[in-house]
């Protein structure tokens, strides 16, 4: 196969020497910044009744994957996932795996004025 005259060859040295422009850094903490205002914007398209029920979807799916991580094929999931070693586990274990991972989703909760029951 004929190379291109951009191909990247042995020895050359980077494409972008300089790296990542500086200003990446700062844009990307300021759309941080707006992070709980855009999980409050998904949360009310999905509850609102009266959008379109695609739109809701849309909004459901994004949260989810933010929250969750996105969905990995069944392919990829039989070859590499090994579950034996949680059926090893103890209940004491379990129960502290479960402590620890429902303290790290309260570290991002958006709303901690509001109940965790969902009451308002």
């Amino acid at each position: 196969m004929a190379r291109s005259r951009t191909t990247f060859k042995p020895g050359m040295g980077s494409f972008n020497p300089g790296g990542r422009p500086k200003g990446i850094g700062a844009i990307r903490d300021i759309a941080k910044s707006y992070s709980c205002e855009a999980i409050e914007i998904l949360v009310s398209i999905a509850r609102d009744k009266d959008a379109k029920t695609s739109d809701r979807i849309v909004a459901v799916d994004i949260l989810l994957d933010r929250a969750w991580g996105r969905v990995e094929h069944a392919s990829s999931i039989a070859n590499t996932t090994d579950y034996n070693h949680i059926q090893k586990l103890s209940t004491v274990d379990l129960q502290a795996l479960l402590d620890d991972l429902n303290k790290s989703i309260e570290k991002f909760d958006c709303h901690p004025e509001e109940p965790k029951d969902g009451k308002k």
